[in-house]
């Protein structure tokens, strides 16, 4: 037979301090922590998490870097500072006169781009990367000209002797010296050589000398070489007139 407690009764008043230490204990359990901060290694599963753990390198540059920092395939950085990498033209830079002819050639490459000259020594000249345009018998000069030649231009008077003397700046080096009579549309392989000296051996001055017979004329001053091998070489022109 089950016994009803009464209200107010020691086993209902039993029974509530029963219940309050229950809640007492559940109140005193530590809170569960929610607030604790992520752990970003341990999230970093791929590219773009982690910048400091990312081993692929691809976001390890911070947000505001400048446009253009990215050359093309991702996480190579671009120092050249120009666009993919390309090497910046220097427009700027200085043009050598006696070199260029104002239309995309060199000074002095044929006749119609001849050099003009005076008396006097013109140092640090060259016929590198110009290329050969006469080609004489060897009636001129002793030999074929038929390595790279460069064209200066002067104007003999009557009675006058022109000296020309080119000075190798190298010793592997065999220049030959020569003169066309103008205008410049006379200069061909076939124009006739007023006169034509290669005597000296490689390294050696060679000189050339001219008397004008006739009246004032102008005159094609070309220093050339004897093989079609040549690269070309340094040389000083030194000019006399008499």
């Amino acid at each position: 037979m089950r016994t009803r407690l009464r209200r107010g009764s020691p086993g209902s008043v039993l029974a509530l301090l029963v219940a309050v230490a229950g809640c007492a204990v559940g109140v005193g359990l530590p809170a569960q922590d929610d607030t604790r901060p992520l752990d970003a290694a341990a999230l970093d599963r791929g590219p773009g998490n982690d910048a400091a753990a990312d081993d692929t390198g691809t976001d390890d540059l911070p947000r505001d870097a400048p446009a253009g920092a990215l050359d093309g395939a991702a996480g190579t950085a671009d120092t050249s500072g120009s666009p993919d990498g390309a090497v910046p033209q220097d427009a700027a830079g200085p043009v050598d006169a006696t070199q260029a002819d104002g239309a995309g050639g060199l000074t002095g490459d044929t006749c119609e781009t001849a050099q003009p000259v005076t008396p006097g020594t013109l140092t640090g000249q060259t016929t590198i990367a110009y290329t050969a345009d006469y080609t004489l018998a060897a009636t001129c000069v002793g030999y074929g000209t038929r390595g790279r030649d460069r064209v200066y231009s002067i104007t003999v008077a009557a009675g006058q002797t022109l000296t020309v003397l080119v000075h190798p700046l190298t010793s592997a080096w065999d220049p030959q010296v020569y003169l066309f009579e103008g205008p410049a549309t006379a200069c061909s392989s076939s124009a006739i050589c007023l006169a034509g000296a290669d005597s000296a051996y490689s390294g050696e001055d060679e000189t050339l000398t001219w008397t004008n017979t006739g009246t004032s004329r102008l005159v094609f001053i070309v220093v050339d070489y004897y093989l079609t091998s040549d690269s070309g070489g340094d040389y000083d022109l030194s000019v006399t007139l008499s």
